[in-house]
């Protein structure tokens, strides 16, 4: 595979550390710290009580410290409410100023971490004081993650909306049922054991662009709706939060899955 990298302005990071980090975020999020790799990056998320996505993140290790990945226009936000859960706990919060960047295609260098979140994706992760030469034009990666149903950010992971099941970040590791509990654990765990999800994220792909977010229609009721579209080659593909019931249907070629006037593709993209 052609390695391709790209860097990614828009995500930064916080180092939690100190004597109780571990504790303090495996009580919190949504993902097992303890299991945590120390060259992998793991999808997790901080919910809401309710079980809603308040920010979605990609966990790392660093020594003794641990990374949080974030949308960077989301950062402070995560601060402040980190500080509001640390109580008197031994945890520091500390901005990173590490440059954040993706890769697709196994890396020459070992300062690479692998990303967790779709094995057979092949992308990788690196926090870099210097950032590494990049591609220009990052919409590769966006497409290579809708490729994989991967989403990422809040405008995919829409706060206090997002449902972290309905996201895959169960399959991509983000969520650990059998740790015990966590902020929002008890709804996500009955969401899971109950099977009743009204929505999952899927990829698709389109022959034309249009603006998104998008509601997704069959025979003009609402089922979905798309969150994310980007040229790939000759194509467009995009990230779509559709009702599992109607993938059935978006497969046979003759009940049409519109977004706005486009026609979706659900069978070219699977995740």
């Amino acid at each position: 595979m052609t390695q391709s990298i790209f860097n990614l302005p828009h995500r930064a990071c916080l180092i939690i550390g100190g004597a109780e980090a571990q504790d303090f975020l495996n009580d919190l999020l949504t993902l097992n710290i303890t299991s945590l790799a120390i060259d992998e990056v793991r999808a997790g998320a901080l919910l809401t009580p309710q079980g809603r996505v308040l920010f979605d993140l990609l966990v790392s290790r660093k020594n003794d410290t641990y990374r949080l990945e974030c949308d960077r226009d989301r950062r402070t936000a995560l601060m402040q409410k980190l500080h509001l859960y640390r109580l008197r706990r031994q945890v520091e919060i500390v901005a990173d100023d590490a440059a954040v960047s993706a890769q697709i295609g196994t890396p020459e260098s070992d300062a690479w971490l692998k990303d967790s979140r779709a094995p057979t994706a092949n992308l990788w992760r690196s926090y870099a004081d210097t950032p590494p030469n990049s591609a220009a034009d990052i919409t590769p990666y966006h497409a290579h993650r809708y490729r994989y149903a991967i989403a990422e950010g809040a405008a995919e992971l829409p706060p206090e909306r997002a449902l972290p099941l309905e996201a895959r970040l169960d399959e991509q590791g983000g969520v650990a049922l059998d740790k015990g509990c966590f902020i929002g654990q008890e709804v996500t765990a009955r969401t899971h054991y109950r099977g009743k999800l009204k929505y999952r994220y899927l990829p698709f792909t389109a022959s034309k662009n249009f603006a998104v977010p998008c509601a997704i229609t069959k025979n003009q009721k609402p089922i979905g709706e798309v969150l994310g579209l980007v040229r790939d080659g000759t194509t467009w593909r995009g990230l779509a939060r559709m009702r599992p019931d109607a993938l059935n249907d978006a497969l046979d070629d003759s009940i049409p899955i519109y977004a706005g006037a486009e026609t979706l593709d659900f069978k070219t993209a699977s995740a």
